[in-house]
């Protein structure tokens, strides 16, 4: 009896075995699965029933599938030499599925019991029969919404009977789990049941599941061919992010789900834009920049020519194509409409034929009658239907071999797999593509590029990192926890941002958390989110909602020293268990990296009485005293910020120079401080217990703001130059200069004192309480040194 039968006749039962037959290609069961288990508990004279437990995706009904599989061909006499026999016992069972929505379709006790007779009635038969039910935690949930409590001990009485055995799958969601539910709904469950919980299947066999079934997938689009390295990708990629929130089920299901995501966008896309056409406009595009950079060789223009004469050939090929396509399609919807009027003219002629025949002969037409009483027009009606029926066949078949033929010039590989999980998933190409051991080995270096003067940090935190990364640490704990430790501005937070961008590959890769906001314990809900009855129930938290997005990040707590002390018990959670639950779920923190902060006993830092190392230890105590025992005990390591040197601040400022300089490449621009202006003007305004940040807030409100206004009032002009600044000490300030052109090369010039604009506030360019003629002559005391 066949699914479609079974649904015909009215019943709720259908046979597993049929519905391998009619679907083969999608049930293939790919080494043992859990056979032997399977089988070993059905043969069990005692508990001879299966509740089959596991998450969403993990294979639950293409194992039970795969055993009906494995029958039919172990009977066929087709079974492959490396495949498991099933069991003598396992052959003369007769596996039928329970149709839950179908029974509970209607909300009606009485017709709900009458089905459940039938159920029984057609299990009593004679045979062994296996009932299969696809989903136990929603069969419950159909007897609770009908209010069919007397089902349970009907089916626990029969089962006690030896009438057929029970496999009942169940759906293991974390904070969620029914199996002990399911268990409590009768006293005897657990004496009638054993329980068997699916396992994740490896890697090899995940990827011997997508080799299997790609013919399938590259059959719905037409002729989409597949790599093997393609298939590998996916595997790789979803078992390296096992947490992404991408993914509602388990393996093998992520996997097969991710390709067919990837896959259709990749078809569709390659269908509405040919690839040949996308790589020679981005050929195009080179060349064309060479052109407007200067580059204006023979070569070059010949080259610009060739690819041009090939985009206008391709896109002409592919217009032909389209316009085909469409006109396919427009034939067919001429087609169908012109058969759904044939066939209504061809009921109205039956009707009447019937009509007439039931009139003289006293009773209702038969096919046979039908058939010998056809009128000349019905069987003209119908000839010009069946013309019709295989115009729309040729119609239909042209269509689709027109995007047959696109098709199979489309090859999915490693390169598209990685391009289309990036966009899915936020993670950068680059960063997918880049080994996970090659990344982590040369961090320190990277960072200590970017971070200066905080060697010994760079060098604890990469340490931790690598031994993460390297397997030698407790998996279940984030990557790593560090408390950081450190006056003001002297890079905490920026390290962060740092390794967010190098580990991760996104400075968006992290959240920052202004624990002052915390400090009161009402506020704690904002963080996790609220408990029932309150405003917020059911939305999540903030931390927790964080990383449920994005469980690849770091979490950075600015001054958690304020934090109210409930936070430090959630925190033991995060860096004990690697997760944290709030009212929608548990999220898991494991591929995050816990970053705090604090300023307390930086006082200690500026005390020239200390040793560095007496700091560091005293500064650690002050900690000890506020946090308690048993988070300091979970905390990786504790990281003393030293103090900024001033060479190590002029490389702060040379750095945000050249980030400036970056966000003015694409105006033609360059903004130039000489390095003696730079000494000057850290001697000048390096505080060491302010650190860097208040010297770059004194040139980002007194130099960048002037520099904007010089890229706005020559926005138009395409040619650029150079924006000459200098710092000039006596009087507080910068003075800026704009030389139009040059490519950004600094030569010496002549300054007119028209032309000298001086920054640092004073309207009418000036400086309040200076005269304009005395400053011009201060700048150009000093102006033939500006080179």
């Amino acid at each position: 009896m066949s699914k479609a039968r079974s649904k015909k006749n009215g019943t709720v039962l259908y046979d597993l075995e049929d519905h391998v037959e009619n679907n083969d290609a999608e049930f293939k069961l790919v080494g043992d699965g859990d056979i032997e288990k399977i089988s070993s508990i059905l043969g069990q004279s005692r508990s001879p029933n299966l509740l089959y437990i596991g998450k969403s995706g993990l294979g639950k009904t293409a194992n039970l599938y795969g055993i009906a599989q494995r029958k039919k061909v172990t009977i066929d006499g087709t079974l492959g030499p490396d495949e498991t026999r099933l069991p003598l016992h396992m052959i003369d069972r007769r596996y039928l599925v329970l149709d839950t929505n179908r029974l509970f379709s209607r909300n009606d006790p009485e017709r709900i019991q009458q089905k459940l007779q039938e159920i029984f009635a057609e299990l009593d038969k004679p045979g062994r029969h296996v009932l299969i039910i696809e989903d136990m935690n929603d069969w419950l949930r159909g007897i609770e919404d009908n209010q069919c409590q007397g089902m349970i001990p009907s089916f626990i009485n029969q089962l006690k009977r030896g009438s057929f055995q029970l496999i009942a799958m169940v759906r293991d969601e974390p904070g969620k789990n029914n199996l002990a539910r399911i268990l409590e709904t009768h006293s005897e469950m657990t004496e009638l049941f054993t329980v068997l919980e699916k396992k994740p299947p490896s890697k090899d066999e995940v990827l011997e599941i997508m080799r299997r079934s790609k013919g399938a997938l590259e059959a719905h689009h037409d002729g989409l061919h597949i790599t093997d390295e393609a298939n590998e990708e996916v595997v790789n990629l979803t078992f390296l992010y096992p947490n992404l929130r991408q993914y509602m089920r388990e393996q093998p299901a992520r996997s097969l789900r991710m390709r067919d995501q990837i896959a259709s966008t990749f078809v569709s896309r390659r269908q509405s834009r040919p690839q040949e056409l996308m790589e020679l406009e981005r050929e195009l595009e080179g060349i064309t920049e060479k052109l407007e950079a200067g580059d204006e060789t023979p070569e070059l223009l010949a080259a610009k020519a060739t690819v041009e004469a090939q985009i206008d050939q391709v896109q002409e090929a592919w217009d032909k194509r389209t316009h085909e396509l469409g006109q396919a399609y427009l034939k067919k919807r001429n087609l169908e409409r012109d058969l759904q009027e044939l066939e209504a003219d061809i009921e109205d002629e039956k009707e009447k034929i019937g009509e007439s025949f039931e009139s003289e002969h006293g009773r209702t037409m038969t096919d046979k009658d039908m058939a010998n009483h056809k009128t000349p027009n019905l069987k003209e009606l119908e000839t010009y239907a069946r013309q019709a029926r295989k115009e729309l066949a040729d119609a239909d078949e042209a269509a689709q071999a027109i995007k047959s033929d696109h098709n199979t010039q489309l090859t999915l590989d490693v390169n598209d797999i990685r391009a289309g999980f990036s966009e899915m998933t936020g993670i950068p190409v680059k960063d997918l593509n880049a080994d996970e051991a090659t990344k982590v080995m040369g961090l320190d270096k990277r960072l200590k590029e970017k971070i200066y003067g905080q060697d010994d940090v760079v060098d604890t935190v990469s340490g931790a990192i690598r031994r993460a990364k390297a397997g030698l640490k407790d998996p279940q704990k984030p990557i790593g926890s560090f408390m950081m430790l450190g006056s003001s501005g002297v890079g905490k937070s920026y390290m962060a941002e740092c390794l967010a961008d190098d580990l991760y590959g996104d400075k968006e890769a992290l959240t920052v958390f202004d624990m002052s906001e915390f400090m009161e314990r009402q506020n704690l809900s904002r963080l996790i989110g609220s408990t029932p009855g309150l405003v917020g129930f059911g939305e999540g938290g903030k931390l927790t909602n964080a990383v449920r997005v994005r469980p690849y990040q770091i979490i950075l707590l600015d001054e958690i020293e304020k934090a109210h002390p409930d936070v430090f018990k959630i925190l033991l959670q995060v860096l004990d268990k690697g997760r944290l639950s709030d009212e929608v779920g548990t999220v898991d923190f494991r591929n995050t990296v816990i970053m705090m902060t604090t300023n307390l006993g930086q006082e200690l830092s500026f005390d020239p009485n200390r040793t560095s190392r007496n700091s560091r230890d005293d500064i650690i105590s002050a900690v000890r005293r506020i946090f308690p025992q048993e988070l300091i005990n979970r905390v990786d390591d504790f990281m003393l910020f030293k103090s900024l040197s001033p060479e190590n601040v002029q490389k702060i400022v040379r750095r945000e120079l050249k980030g400036l300089n970056g966000m003015l490449a694409g105006r033609n621009m360059e903004a130039v401080l000489p390095d003696e202006d730079v000494a000057s003007l850290v001697t000048d305004k390096y505080r060491e217990e302010e650190g860097a940040r208040q010297i770059l807030k004194f040139i980002n409100n007194n130099m960048t703001d002037q520099v904007a206004d010089i890229v706005l009032s020559h926005s138009h002009d395409k040619s650029g130059g150079t924006i000459m600044v200098r710092y000039n000490p006596d009087d507080d300030r910068f003075d800026v200069r704009f030389s139009k052109g040059g490519g950004g090369v600094i030569k010496p010039f002549e300054i007119s004192p028209d032309e000298i604009r001086p920054v640092g506030g004073g309207g009418a360019g000036g400086i309040p309480g200076v005269p304009g003629g005395a400053a011009r002559s201060a700048f150009a005391a000093f102006a033939p040194s500006f080179h």
